[in-house]
């Protein structure tokens, strides 16, 4: 038996209608880009049903994978940071960086940074995840151990060391001028003896805030120096890159390891511009390491945190 099929509409809105009226059944179906209306007689209603009932399968909504991003979402400061696992690298800082900007994410800050190493070694249920643990692994498990880029631009003066947030990843082409920067710095407040401008992204921390060299896991290298972890917190070089609150994480962050942590630092008779890692790697045993005087041409990975409109 032949259906009395009669199109007589166009839509773009998906629905299903049905009205009976004089003995028939009125039937609409729309997908996305078209509408038809059935009128069948009352003893067309099984062949019709199942007609409609293939048909409406055919649209109905399927359930899909999507794979994407993975995210790792970190309390930070009293709120959150959402972090894209996982990092780019190795590769020296440019190219690192530069992918991360691809991806249209930012480099996390030294707070943040900070604030996901606490995470992933601290938090005792979050140290259980699977991406806890392959990010730990990616710091400790290789030959050498591999170091994680921090984007702040040190500039090391006679006087003392300047920290800025490198936000638009330049790297050593962020030429710093100490005038320029003292002017940011007019109406700074200051923690821990450590100056912060308005903005924070530009800190200072005076030589009288950290030790160069005093002791060398190296040997007797000047440039190299290693602090216990009770007294990693205070130290100025710290505080400039991480905040005070950073600080303190990275503190308990070392409490992790085997031995006391080392902060790299160096001592200069004139500006000399450095970038800023961090590290966790199996030397002779594990340990946090700080440093503060790489070029752009090391590696290490970056990683990236979602603009504040995307979490």
């Amino acid at each position: 038996m032949k259906m009395n099929l009669r199109k007589v509409l166009t839509s773009l809105v998906a629905s299903t209608t049905i009205a009976v009226a004089s003995g028939s059944i009125i039937h609409s179906v729309t997908n996305h880009n078209k509408s038809v209306l059935y009128d069948v007689r009352e003893e067309e209603k099984d062949n019709f049903s199942r007609v409609t009932e293939n048909y409406l399968h055919e649209i109905e909504p399927k359930p899909e994978i999507e794979r994407g991003l993975t995210k790792l979402v970190i309390p930070h400061e009293g709120n959150y940071v959402t972090f894209v696992y996982s990092g780019e690298g190795p590769d020296s800082y440019r190219n690192a960086l530069r992918r991360i900007f691809e991806k249209n994410l930012r480099p996390a800050t030294g707070e943040e940074t900070a604030s996901l190493f606490y995470s992933i070694f601290c938090d005792e249920k979050f140290i259980n995840k699977s991406e806890s643990k392959k990010i730990r692994g990616l710091l400790r498990n290789s030959p050498t151990g591999n170091w994680l880029w921090v984007p702040n631009i040190n500039l090391w003066t006679p006087e003392g060391v300047y920290v800025v947030y490198d936000e638009k990843g330049m790297g050593q082409d962020y030429k710093l001028d100490v005038e320029e920067l003292e002017s940011s710095l007019k109406n700074a407040k200051e923690i821990g003896g450590v100056k912060f401008s308005e903005n924070g992204k530009i800190r200072f921390a005076p030589k009288n805030t950290y030790i160069v060299g005093q002791h060398s896991y190296y040997g007797n290298d000047k440039n190299h120096g290693l602090y216990s972890y009770e007294r990693f917190a205070e130290n100025g070089f710290i505080i400039a890159s991480y905040g005070l609150e950073g600080a303190k994480k990275l503190e308990e962050v070392t409490r992790k390891f085997q031995s006391d942590p080392c902060i790299w630092t160096i001592d200069v008779d004139r500006s000399e511009q450095k970038n800023s890692a961090l590290f966790c790697g199996p030397y002779i045993d594990l340990r946090l390491f700080a440093c503060a005087a790489f070029n752009d041409n090391h590696t290490a990975y970056f990683v990236g945190v979602l603009p504040e409109s995307e979490r």
